[in-house]
Parts: C-alpha cells; sequence; structure tokens
C-alpha cells in the first residue's frame, strides 16, 4: 500500500511541517542536496520519518508503492543506494574512514538510476576529521546525491557543517508533546506529563515511562528534593536503577525551576547555577563517571540549601 509521509502527522503532530515540506520538494523536484533533520532518532519518530521520506525518494512510484524493488529493500533495511553511518559501539564516535568509505560509495552509479543518500545519525558524533571530510561533498555532491545529518544537539556540529545544510526540524515543542501524552494518558495530571517529559526529554521516550518503574522513581525524585528545598535539611540520594543521570538532572532542575518560578527565584539561584554548570559537562562525560557527578550535586545542594536557610 502506498504512503505518504505526510499522514506521519496523524500520529505525530509534530511532523507535519516537515513532512509537506518534504513532500513539496519531491513534487517540484526540488530535493536540497543536504539536510539537517533535527530531532532524537527514536524519542522524536525521526527514524519512522526517514524511513517513510527515503521509501518515497527510493520508490520507483515515487510514492513509496511497497511494491517495487526499491521499496522492498526499504523494508528489509539494506538498499544499495542508502549509505548509513553510526556511531562507533564502544567510543560512541563517528570516525573519518567511515565518512570517507560513504562518500567513496556516492560515487558509483546508483542501482536504479536514481538518488543516492548518505544518512549519519547522530551527527554531532563525527570527530573534526570526519566532519571536516564531509565539507567537501556537503558544497559539491554530485548529481543525484543527498546528505542526511541528523542530530538532536546541532550546536555539537561545526559551523562549516550546519551552515551548509537546510534544517528540517522534527522535534516535538513543549505544548505539541504534551497534548500528545495527554490524549493517550487521559488521567495523568499535566504536572505529572510535564515532569515525566522533563526526565525522557521526548514524547516517545515518555510515552514509555508513563507505568511502571521509572515514573515511580520520578516521583520518589521529586519528593525528596522538595524534602531537602523545603527543610533545608540532609536528604539521602533516592535508589535510581531506571532513570539515566540526564534524567535525574533534568528532574531535580524542573522542580528548582518550579519553586523558583512561585517566589523563591533569589534563595534557589545557587542552585540553578550549580545544576546548570553540572549539565552542561555531563553530555561528554564517561558513562561511569555521570552517576557519581550527579551524586555530588546532590551533596552540593544540601550544603547550598543549609547556607539558604541560615541567611
Amino acid at each position: 500500500m502506498a504512503i505518504d509521509v505526510r499522514k506521519l502527522s496523524g500520529d505525530y503532530p509534530w511532523l507535519q511541517s516537515a513532512g509537506e515540506q518534504w513532500q513539496s520538494w519531491l513534487q517540484n523536484d526540488a530535493l536540497p542536496h543536504a539536510l539537517m533533520l533535527l530531532g532524537s532518532w527514536q524519542g522524536d519518530a525521526v527514524a519512522l520519518w526517514v524511513q517513510t521520506a527515503l521509501q518515497q525518494l527510493f520508490c520507483t512510484e515515487n510514492n513509496a508503492c511497497g511494491v517495487c524493488e526499491s521499496c522492498r529493500w526499504m523494508a528489509e533495511d539494506h538498499h544499495p543506494d542508502l549509505f548509513r553511518i553510526l556511531p562507533a559501539e564502544k567510543s560512541r564516535i563517528i570516525p573519518i574512514d567511515d565518512v570517507r568509505a560513504a562518500i567513496d560509495s556516492t560515487r558509483l552509479s546508483a542501482h536504479q538510476g536514481g538518488w543516492r543518500v548518505i544518512l549519519v545519525q547522530d551527527a554531532d558524533r563525527m570527530n573534526m576529521a570526519a566532519a571536516n571530510a564531509l565539507l567537501k561533498t556537503l558544497e559539491e555532491p554530485g548529481e543525484g546525491v543527498l546528505v542526511c545529518l541528523q542530530t538532536s544537539r546541532p550546536s555539537l556540529l561545526p559551523e562549516t557543517v550546519r551552515s551548509r545544510c537546510l534544517v528540517l526540524d522534527l522535534r516535538a515543542d513543549q505544548i505539541a508533546a504534551e497534548n500528545w501524552l495527554r490524549q493517550r494518558n487521559p488521567a495523568a495530571s499535566k504536572r505529572e506529563i510535564q515532569l515525566i517529559l522533563a526526565a525522557a526529554g521526548t514524547p516517545l521516550a515518555a510515552a514509555e515511562w508513563m507505568e511502571g518503574e521509572a515514573l515511580d522513581e520520578i516521583h520518589s525524585l521529586v519528593a525528596a528534593v522538595e524534602d531537602m528545598l523545603s527543610h533545608r535539611r540532609d536528604v539521602t540520594f533516592p535508589s535510581m536503577k531506571m532513570l539515566t543521570s540526564s534524567a535525574i538532572l533534568a528532574v531535580m532542575g524542573w522542580v528548582v525551576r518550579s519553586r523558583s518560578e512561585s517566589g523563591d527565584a533569589a534563595e534557589l539561584q545557587k542552585l540553578i547555577v550549580e545544576w546548570w554548570s553540572t549539565t552542561r559537562s555531563l553530555a561528554d562525560m564517561p558513562q561511569q563517571l555521570q552517576m557519581a557527578t550527579v551524586k555530588s550535586l546532590w551533596v552540593r545542594w544540601i550544603a547550598l540549601s543549609r547556607k539558604i536557610s541560615h541567611s
């Protein structure tokens, strides 16, 4: 059955604008040679959007018919004209050799005389040598070559790379994400939905956390932070098995910012500064150090809360 990337907005409303733009490019034979796709590969449904969009592009009928050889190749995830680049499993870095191999592959003729596509997932994980190797292809991609860079952290890409790409924003904004979650969980309160979104970061990830142990841990963490801030006393860091370090930080920050908005801004400013500094440093920190860093922030917060109570 033929599919259209625009139809994805029925299930994921935040994809509507990008879908309409993509369809317009196809219909007018005006597809750019380099795209930056903003959003989480899984959490914002970027993976589904890319699968559908590229199936349309490769399809001999240009509508993702699901029957032609190109559509079957896409369904089996081994289209010979699609060159995927992913971060290495251990280092989580994209090395220059992978980029060069993909570029060399685009110099070969397309199997059905159509497009050849380089798809870089988590493109912000390219090291500088890999990013520089991609620059010439971004400037002069060759006939029928499309480069797609997917990232949820575009600021980590060099400006020379960003400036050569047209941006398609596939991220769900806060309102769209909250509404989408509320439709699926009508019994959940606005506060609960906002908390889960803060912890999970994306709507699809939040939907998975709406029930079960992760949600219990969020409630436990919120109670502990509020206890610390309300009573200015030592509070034991709660046991966390499901929540990642970044999720814990996000919840802590959400609680403190909520308190500051209710009138305690001056008192809590130092806590927010400490939180922001830790959040910025966590992304590039080795996994084994992240939880220790979060716990260290917890201890500093307790010390700052004591000073606030005596001021």
